[in-house]
């Protein structure tokens, strides 16, 4: 099974659950959690490795006994919801321009990149169905 048979939002299907995935990593990250700078302000959000979210999308389409489909599609799915400025490729936190070499995806960003994201935008695009629900609060 490739998927829940039944799409009810805007986006496909893959689109959606990598965003899921992605606001599941979000959420249980202490990272992901808005942190002030000396003025008061929210800092900037920290990014979500890419290298994380495969490897937490793979084990959701585990559990849930989907096939996940590899990591330049993936790239690849995220470039078009960058398109749609739902996430922003961003340089992971402690990875040097050097340890970047030969890590790079067809599509030319690199594996070991991050995402960042509006969580209250995405959270609300996944607001639709006990499907999303289930892989965003589940355990």
């Amino acid at each position: 099974m490739l998927g829940p048979e039944k799409d009810e939002g805007t986006l496909p299907i893959q689109q959606l659950l990598l965003l899921a995935t992605l606001f599941r990593l979000y959420r249980k990250s202490t990272a992901g959690l808005a942190s002030l700078d000396g003025d008061g302000r929210a800092a900037a959000p920290v990014p979500v490795p890419l290298a994380s979210v495969y490897e937490e999308y793979q084990r959701i389409c585990d559990v849930k006994g989907y096939e996940f489909i590899d990591m330049s599609e993936i790239v690849s799915i995220f470039g078009m919801l960058e398109d749609r400025s739902l996430v922003s490729f961003a340089p992971s936190p402690n990875i040097t321009p050097s340890s970047r070499k030969g890590r790079m995806s067809s599509k030319g960003k690199g594996l070991q990149e991050g995402l960042t994201f509006d969580p209250k935008k995405v959270e609300f695009l996944l607001q639709k169905g006990d499907f999303l629900n289930s892989i965003v609060y589940s355990s």
